[in-house]
């Protein structure tokens, strides 16, 4: 538990993280390359949203894969993150979704290495290459199904359970 004067301006720095990467990546870079299309926009604000993420590995904090890995996760988190603007049509609430996804920073500790392996074999080329795709087994259903309901709606299977469990009012009801 942290004391109220450590607390607050945590979360006021949290809103301001997703504040400001939102407003560059999707308000600035997806606004300016949506004329080139919608699709491009969103794959190419996102890796810009990924790259931005490097200066965590600068200076003697630089470690390849790490980075790598990180890079790549936050270029999905940026296809979501496009993905719940264009929906809902605000950016603000995509800024609210990035800040609480930032939430875990919060409760992070570092750990720095020693350098020593102790019980663990190091990875291989082809480990450090792969598992940071697994984002997009993860994801990749989430940013497909946004991308179907910004399309054309709910799929109709969603449709009958909602009227089902009395989620939704039918529209003849309206």
């Amino acid at each position: 538990m942290k004391p109220w004067s450590v607390a607050v301006p945590g979360v006021i720095f949290l809103f301001g993280i997703g504040f400001g990467e939102e407003m560059f990546a999707r308000g600035l870079c997806f606004g300016m390359l949506r004329k080139y299309g919608q699709r491009n926009a969103i794959i190419f604000s996102s890796v810009i949203f990924g790259l931005l993420h490097l200066n965590l590995y600068t200076g003697k904090d630089w470690e390849l894969w790490n980075a790598y890995s990180h890079v790549i996760s936050a270029g999905v988190f940026g296809v979501i993150a496009a993905q719940i603007m264009i929906m809902t049509r605000s950016i603000w609430v995509s800024v609210i979704f990035h800040a609480l996804s930032d939430w875990f920073i919060v409760f992070e500790k570092v750990i720095k290495d020693d350098g020593g392996l102790g019980d663990f074999a190091p990875y291989t080329l082809w480990d450090n290459l792969v598992n940071p795709l697994s984002e997009f087994l993860i994801y990749g259903p989430i940013i497909l199904f946004l991308a179907r309901v910004n399309r054309g709606g709910w799929p109709k299977w969603m449709e009958k359970i909602a009227l089902k469990w009395k989620l939704v009012v039918p529209v003849s009801a309206l």
